[in-house]
């Protein structure tokens, strides 16, 4: 998958900074490599060599195929001197265990100014707010794209849906046609 530049500068941007002012993570080698771990199998060198290039930050990463092995070791960092100064994560109940511990900055600064000067919607705010503040930003933020065969549609005598209800609704018509419809 390939992300825009813009985009990338300013997630690698957002997550530097929420990262540099509030986590008391280590890093390795020198003052602009940051200590980097994940679960995600994504290509961080290159995003890491972008992030270098646009604002002299390089990211040293570490992956974990594993997910209970990534979110121990996660956990287990931050009762040490070893904690990642960034790290991928998951939203919801992972996210709020996180911030209920004191584990993780607040980036509710971050978000203001990345919606005010038009870098991430609104909308997805929602998903790194816990009791009004928010942690963490996203690594992308991606718009899929669905599309539909006509004649099947037209065979069963479905509209184009345009609310999620309504595209199950059709996925359930589709279902029981024997058509897989995702």
């Amino acid at each position: 998958m390939k992300f825009p530049r813009r985009m990338i500068v300013a997630t690698a941007a957002l997550v530097t900074v929420a990262s540099v002012a509030g986590c008391a993570g280590s890093t390795a080698g020198s003052s602009t490599d940051l200590q980097f771990v994940t679960d995600k199998s994504w290509d961080f060198e290159k995003f890491s060599a972008v992030s270098k290039d646009d604002i002299d930050v390089s990211l040293d990463p570490a992956y974990y195929a594993d997910q209970n092995a990534f979110q121990a070791f996660i956990k287990q960092s931050f009762r040490s001197n070893k904690a990642p100064g960034l790290f991928t994560w998951h939203t919801g109940s992972s996210l709020e265990d996180l911030v209920s511990e004191g584990l993780v900055a607040e980036t509710t600064d971050i978000w203001e100014k990345a919606v005010a000067d038009g870098d991430i919607s609104e909308s997805v705010k929602d998903l790194y707010t816990i009791d009004g503040k928010q942690y963490c930003t996203p690594i992308s933020v991606d718009d899929w794209v669905m599309y539909y065969d006509k004649r099947t549609f037209s065979e069963l005598g479905l509209e184009v849906p345009t609310t999620w209800d309504e595209m199950m609704t059709v996925a359930d018509t589709l279902v029981d046609a024997g058509i897989a419809p995702f």
